[in-house]
């Protein structure tokens, strides 16, 4: 991804310097403009080679630019702990840290981001929650599916859907179809397939459970 990138931002005007970092699952590439260079025209120029050269980057790829910042923008760091206790185990750890990363992600950082001049809130540590479906391949021998029906069923059954509206006299009723996952169960419930009107739920090839993303 780094290279396509570089080669295409080559040649943008008023570059004075160019460099690149890349890890696993992250190309970050930083571009140094001259200071006469309107910072609101350097992200235009920017924004429309990104766009050029997207065709070209892996399935999946979303280049975007950072808000706008110095490079000596960042002015606080806070750590969040959890309540003071023993911890049984590792699993009792790990859930903690799941915990605690979830209420920085989805309670803290929007209310920080709301504050004025706060550009961004950057999250590190903890782990990040994942809804994990572990499937058995022996049982997907047996009821004769694929890794791709299970992930097909799983992501067609986690939306809502906008109906239309029923009018009853003077009365106007909303229909909608509430179909967003909210549970463990929620997921094991999930038909994959039906054989003679008998249905094989996701919960019948594979366990699932709350985990969290490998953390790099």
């Amino acid at each position: 991804m780094t290279y396509p990138i570089e080669l295409q931002l080559t040649g943008v005007p008023s570059l004075t310097e160019m460099r690149s970092l890349t890890k696993v699952g992250l190309s970050l590439v930083t571009i140094v403009f001259d200071d006469s260079m309107d910072i609101n025209l350097a992200r235009q120029l920017v924004l429309e080679r990104l766009l050029e050269v997207k065709e070209l980057l892996p399935p999946g790829a979303e280049p975007m630019l950072v808000p706008n910042s110095t490079g000596l923008g960042e002015v606080f760091q806070y750590y969040l702990e959890a309540p003071n206790g023993p911890v049984a185990d590792e699993a009792e750890d790990h859930r903690r840290l799941i915990d605690q990363r979830t209420i920085q992600d989805w309670v803290i950082r929007p209310l920080l981001k709301g504050t004025p001049e706060v550009i961004d809130v950057n999250s590190m540590g903890g782990y990040v929650k994942q809804y994990q479906v572990l499937v058995e391949p022996a049982m997907l021998r047996k009821y004769d599916l694929t890794l791709h029906d299970v992930y097909t069923a799983v992501a067609s059954n986690n939306a809502n859907a906008g109906g239309n509206i029923l009018e009853k006299h003077a009365e106007k009723y909303i229909v909608r179809g509430r179909g967003l996952i909210r549970t463990l169960q929620d997921i094991e419930h999930i038909v994959v397939k039906e054989t003679g009107g008998t249905p094989v739920f996701v919960g019948d090839v594979a366990q699932v459970l709350v985990g969290h993303a490998v953390r790099h």
